[in-house]
This record gives C-alpha cells, structure tokens and sequence, in this order.
C-alpha cells in the first residue's frame, strides 16, 4: 500500500531539518514522495523507493531507486529516471547525480527532448549551474521513428553548452543525413538557442549564372549593439570576379535607418541604341539608402536613396537586391514628408529616377522636387454638407526637354443624402484652377516653342445615384448595387501650349470609370458633360460558389478628343467595362477583366486568371491581351500567356514549373522557370532553375540555378539576397 502523502510529509520535514545545520544541505525544501522510505542514520542516507518523485519547487525528478546523502547533499537515481527542467525540457537516464539543488548534474546515457522538439542523446552528461557537457552525443531536431535514422542528425565526441555566454561548441563533429556522412569538422561552434543576434558568419551563398559562372559568398554578421548591426558580404564569381556587398541598420527611439550598398570591378558595356556597343573593365556598384522617422504623432517622414553605377547592374547581381529588379525600367529615389489631423492631409515630396531603359535619354529623365499636397474637410454644415479643397504644386526640371512649375487648387462643396426608401445621393460642385510656369516645351505637331505662365479655370459639377440592396431567394443571397453619375464640365479647356506631364498614362476601366475625372494626374482635363452608369453584383451560395460581378459603360455627349483614338471613350457610348470573379469551391477560382467595344463586341484587353486544382495538382493560367497599349507616343498591341503548374506530391515534397510568353510585340518567350522544394519539420530544400530571355546592353539570356538547404536551429545556406535576419531591439 502506497503511504505518498504521510511519508512525503516525513521526507520533507527529516530533510528540511538539516537546512541549518550544515552548509552542504540544500538550499530550498524538498519534497519527496515514495510507496517505500527507509532512514539509515549511520549512513546519513534517505533510500526512497518505487514510484520515486522528488521536487525542489522548479525540477522534478521520477525514479525507480532515489538515494539522498545528507552528509554530501547529494541525490542519486537509478533505474528509469526522468528529470523534468523548468524550461520544460524532458531527460530520461539510466543514472542520475544531483546535488548543491539540481544545479549540479551528472548522468549517463541520457536522452534529453526540449520543448522545440530538440533530441539530444550522450553517454555521459555533466551540468555545473549554467554549463552544461556532453560525451559521445548525438542532436537533431527531426523525427525519430523507431529502428530509423533521423533525416539529419549530428554526431560529436563532445558538446559544450555555455549557459552563461549561450555558446555551443562542437568538437569532432560528423553531420549525418538519412544516416550517411556527409560533413566532417573538427571543431564547430553557433549561438546557443536563447540568442537572438551574434557577431559571426552567416550561412554561405552558393548558385550559378550564365554571365557571373559558380557564385560563392560567405556573409558576416557584425552586432554593433542592440540597436544596430552590419553585414559584410563578399562574393567571388568565377567569370566576372570578386563583388563586395554591405549591410548596415540602425533603430533610433522614433526612426530607423538601413543602408546597402556593392562594389566591384567587372565588364560593362557601353553605348546607345543606335550605336556600337563596346566593352571593358570598369568599377561598378550599387548604394541603397532608406530612412523612417516619426517627427511628431502627426508628422511623419520617410525616404529612399537608389543608384546604381549601370542600367543593367542589379540585373546581372540578382543576390544583391533580388531578383524582381529584372523587369524594372527605372530606380527611384524620394523623400516624403506627411502630416496627419482627424481628416486633413499635408505633403511634401520629392523624387528622383535613375533610368534603365536603352530606348530613353537619361537626360530626358525628370527630377520632381518639390511637389507639395493636401487635403481639407470642413466640418459639417447645414444638410450634413460638408467643403473639401485640395491643392498641389509640382516643379518638374530635366537636363534635356521640357521644365515647368504648376499650381492647382480645387475647392469642392459635397452634399450628401440617403434618402428613406435606400437610394443615396452625393451633389458636388468644384472650381479647379490650375497655374502653369513652363520652359522650354515643343508643342507637337506645330514644334513651336512655349515659354511662360499658362492657367485655367474649370468650373464643374457631378450627381451620383446609388441604390444597394439586398434579397435572398432559397439559399442564395443577393446583393445587387446600380450606379449612374452625371459630371458636366466645360469643352474645350485643353490647350496644346500646355504639356502633358503626368497625365500619358491612360487606361479606361472599371476603376475610374466613376472618377470626376477618368484621366490620373491634372495636366489633361477630362472635360466636357458625360455619364457613367454599371451594376456591381455579388452572388453568395449559388451551388455552394460566390460571384461577383460588374458591368459598366460610360456616354459622352460631347467629342472626346482628350482621349487616346483606342481608349474606348468617343462621342456616344463608350466600350463595355467588366470585371467578373467565380469561385465555385476551395479548389479553383476564375477572375475576368474585359473591355469590348460597344458596336461589334469585340475585345479590346481581356485579362483572364484561373486557378484549378487541389494542393496535389494545381494550374494557374494567366492571359492577358490588350488591343493598344498606349503610354506616350508608344502604342501597339500587347499578347502575353504566363502558366504555373504545382503539385504537393507527398506532405513534405512539392515540384512546380512555369514559363511566360509574348505573342505579339517581338513574340517569342520572356521567362521559364522548374523547381523543387521539400520541407519538413526539420529541414527545406528549395532548388529553382530560371532561363530568361532579355537582352539589354550588357545583359543577355541567362539560365540562373537557385537553391536554399535549411537545417533547423543551424541556418539555410541560399543563393538569394542577403538580409541579417535578426530583429533590431
């Protein structure tokens, strides 16, 4: 019969008694609970015996046989002995020593699970306080399944943890994976578990690139201080030479800062189109620069410093910033101040582009500085009405071509209504004037040139009318929404003495069919009287699948010669606007984006996305068609098809491939991608194969191998851009 209370009662008090007796004793109380407790006063030992549990108030330990020296202040266990850790950690031994309260311990043949899962198996173990040594052990932080290795583990003649400094180090250690070595080192040490950030090398860079051949790069990690860190990246290409590449980053109380940059020496071509190419030698690199800082609780501030020694720089170094750079036409550097109350709006802005195209003079190129906003809303007035002024100054200057300083300010007096049967109404009535300062601007067609003030007064007004509401009928529910909105404005305000700056990007679809005016930026007025009318449904449970849709159309009741000729805006109806979206279930979705002229229905861009499949076997198709892609003088039809097939062959293995093609502008393929990931609970490996097809200067088609292995609790090694990774308290 088990005496657990009554004798752990008896333990406790012969145990505790000793406490001021001698020095050796332990420290804090323990509490010992036994079915069998022996006393031998001659030996000065406690022998405790079947179902063994013994406490100090923060460590367990179960045992079979537990023998307590008071003399030594010493526990012994045997048999199957399991030490429970504050932390949560789990140890089970053959034989167990503690003494001075636990901190002091020595087992053997232990196997220790903490409570990220971590294994940690060694004949011999002895813990002093803080440090901690392991004999002939073995880690990993896998699975185990009986009679299996682990996917990977590590074996050591000796581990030592530093619980004081949170060291790990390793000597002759040997990384087995699927139970085959692999890699052999005689002496390795990390940061132990508890460290968030460590001065030392990160995991290395390792891929391969037609222009730059093998890449090899080992990152190092300098911490500075709890708020600030650097990275020290040098890489060696086996083709172009070495690329040195830093990282540097800064918390302060309100801001942050971080800056990267790159140097090297490598071929670089130069020349325009149009003129012979030629290559050399030449000192290359890259700075990036950003900051955020809080001013105060309104006033906000933030900015970006990007340049690059070479167009195509960051393009042919894809481990420097990523890879994304490939498609990019320019690098943008800003600053951005802002302020914020209730409502109200102020900014300040400045911008600066670096260009990357081959077809665009650099000189071309403006620099936008400055360009100040806001935004003002009244309070409430008689109705709920309520005023709303706007206004901007811009100043565009560049080396070649056109400068010009613009005021604009547009007051506007909104009213409001919902009427009781649900319909809601909004009257606006504005006054835009805008004030134009410009140098040296060619007028087309005529080529004169304009220099001097310019400005303009737009009166206008519009009337919106919506009406939602909602039905069900069985087990669908209905939300149907009708628009119409009325704009009137006066003809004719556009003037070819006036240069179009901000305004060339236009395209008429769905998201500014309702704007008061269907042109971004002010240098081109969308004047003149139209209106725009279309119906938003949404569609739930149809079958157990949601529909969303729009369909929409504009009518301008005046000649629309502000408009590109293949907008889709004319005198009288304009194209149809739709946006569709099905989603029948979890495994698959289509989205369809169209504009289709009004008189014989045919498509003018049509954007399509489908998604079809489980996990196992996933398609994405991505179409899109545009009749007339205009941007500036440029326009002509754009045709491309971009497909993604994936499947998630097994829980942890997952294969996917890929590629992007044009069919009309120099029609041939863009980009083709094939990978392979597997993950696990313990490792990932990533390998992806690109192939593009660009050409620009010193940037040609390239095949680029890309990989990351990452072992858990040690790091990955990856070929894509560096980044510290740590957090910056």
């Amino acid at each position: 019969m088990r005496k657990l209370f009554l004798i752990g009662i008896i333990s406790f008090i012969s145990v505790s008694g000793h406490a001021s007796t001698t020095k050796e004793t332990l420290s804090s109380p323990l509490l010992l609970k036994a079915d069998e407790l022996r006393h031998e006063e001659e030996l000065g030992i406690v022998v405790a015996e079947g179902h063994v549990v013994a406490s100090n108030g923060h460590q367990i330990v179960e045992a079979d046989r537990l023998i307590y020296n008071k003399k030594l202040n010493m526990i012994t266990a045997t048999g199957d002995v399991f030490l429970y850790e504050e932390d949560g950690s789990v140890v089970k031994s053959n034989y167990v020593e503690l003494s001075d309260n636990f901190k002091e311990v020595f087992l053997q043949k232990s196997y220790l699970v903490t409570p990220e899962n971590e294994k940690i198996a060694a004949n011999l173990v002895q813990k002093d306080d803080k440090n901690t040594t392991y004999q002939q052990a073995v880690y990993s932080p896998c699975l185990v399944c009986q009679e299996k290795d682990p996917l990977w583990q590590i074996k050591a003649q000796k581990v030592f943890y530093d619980g004081e400094g949170e060291n790990v180090r390793y000597e002759d250690a040997l990384l087995e994976f699927k139970g085959v070595p692999v890699f052999y080192t005689p002496y390795f040490s990390h940061p132990g578990p508890k460290v968030k950030r460590r001065t030392g090398f990160l995991a290395p860079i390792l891929g391969s690139q037609t222009k730059l051949g093998v890449i090899v790069g080992a990152p190092y990690y300098i911490d500075i201080a709890p708020n600030k860190d650097m990275t020290l990246i040098p890489v060696m290409t086996s083709s172009q030479g070495p690329v040195l590449g830093t990282e540097y980053r800064h918390r302060f109380k309100d801001a942050t800062m971080t800056l990267r940059g790159s140097i090297t020496r490598a071929d670089s071509t130069e020349g325009t189109k149009g003129k012979e190419y030629r290559t050399k030698k030449k000192n290359q690199g890259h700075f990036f620069g950003q900051t955020d800082i809080d001013l105060s609780d309104q006033w906000h501030l933030d900015g970006q410093v990007f340049k690059s020694s070479s167009p195509s720089y960051l393009k042919r170094y894809p481990f420097l910033e990523g890879r994304h750079y490939w498609r990019d036409n320019y690098l943008e550097s800003f600053i951005h101040t802002e302020g914020f109350y209730d409502r109200n709006y102020v900014g300040i802005h400045g911008y600066h582009f670096q260009n990357l195209r081959n077809d665009v003079s650099s000189r071309a190129v403006p620099d936008v500085i400055p360009m100040t906003s806001f935004s003002y809303y009244s309070p409430e007035m008689v109705q709920g009405s309520y005023f709303h002024v706007t206004g901007e100054t811009l100043s565009i200057q560049r080396r070649l071509g056109t400068g010009l300083n613009r005021v604009t300010m547009m007051p506007a007096w909104v009213l409001p209504y919902t009427a009781q049967h649900g319909s809601i109404f909004e009257l606006k009535g504005f006054v835009r004037t805008d004030y134009y300062d410009i140098h040296r601007y060619k007028t087309p067609g005529v080529g004169s040139e304009v220099n001097g003030g310019r400005g303009r007064v737009i009166p206008g007004t519009s009337l919106t009318w919506r009406f939602p509401f909602a039905s069900r009928y069985k087990q669908t529910r209905w939300i149907v929404e009708p628009i119409i909105k009325g704009v009137a404005k006066p003809h004719g305000v556009n003037s070819f003495k006036i240069p179009n700056e901000d305004s060339q990007d236009f395209e008429f679809d769905a998201r500014n069919l309702f704007s008061d005016s269907r042109f971004i930026g002010h240098d081109v007025v969308d004047d003149g009287r139209h209106i725009s009318y279309g119906v938003n449904v949404n569609a739930y449970g149809i079958y157990g699948a949601n529909v969303r849709g729009f369909l929409g159309q504009a009518y301008d009741f005046s000649r629309a010669q502000q408009f590109p000729q293949e907008s889709g805006i004319r005198q009288g109806p304009s194209d149809y606007l739709g946006r569709f979206k099905i989603i029948p279930n979890e495994y698959g979705s289509l989205e369809w984006r169209f504009r289709a002229n009004n008189r014989t229905n045919e498509l003018k861009r049509n954007l399509l996305t489908l998604i079809v499949g489980p996990e196992v076997f996933k398609v994405q198709v991505d179409y899109l068609y545009h009749d007339n892609v205009y941007f500036a003088k440029f326009s002509g039809k754009r045709e491309q098809v971009s497909w993604k097939i994936s499947s998630k062959i097994t829980k942890d293995w997952s294969v996917f491939v890929g590629a992007r093609r044009e069919f009309k502008n120099n029609p041939g393929p863009l980009e083709s991608s094939i990978g392979a990931l597997y993950e696990d609970e313990c490792f990932k490996w990533i390998i992806e194969g690109m192939k593009t097809y660009y050409r620009d200067r010193d940037l040609v088609p390239a095949t680029t191998i890309m990989f990351t292995f990452g072992f858990k609790n040690l790091g990955d090694i990856s070929t894509g851009r560096i980044n510290s990774g740590s957090v910056l308290s």
